[in-house]
């Protein structure tokens, strides 16, 4: 006879299989990708030159706005448009 434990700790084998081999899976993707672009690294490096320097240009903007430090963390009141659902006089 087995326990409902022994059913956990199986579930919790099988699950802890399952993530490690997702995780070799991925990890000799990620290595096969990189070793092909070994040989012609440049639209990478262009996208990584790109998006650094938009991180960076947002960053600059964002430090600049004063908006966002003045604005509210709470949540907006829920907004009631039932009485813009019909309109008077139309056919519709």
């Amino acid at each position: 006879m087995t326990s409902e434990g022994d059913g956990c700790r199986r579930d919790r084998g099988a699950r802890t299989v399952l993530l490690l081999a997702t995780v070799v899976l991925v990890l000799t993707v990620v290595r096969d990708t990189v070793f092909a672009l070994i040989g012609r690294p440049i639209l990478p490096l262009v996208l990584l030159a790109t998006t650094l320097l938009f991180l960076l240009a947002q960053n600059h903007l964002d430090g600049r706005d004063p908006r966002p430090t003045g604005a509210s963390i709470d949540a907006d009141p829920e907004l009631d448009f039932l009485h813009f659902s019909r309109r008077r006089g139309g056919a519709c």
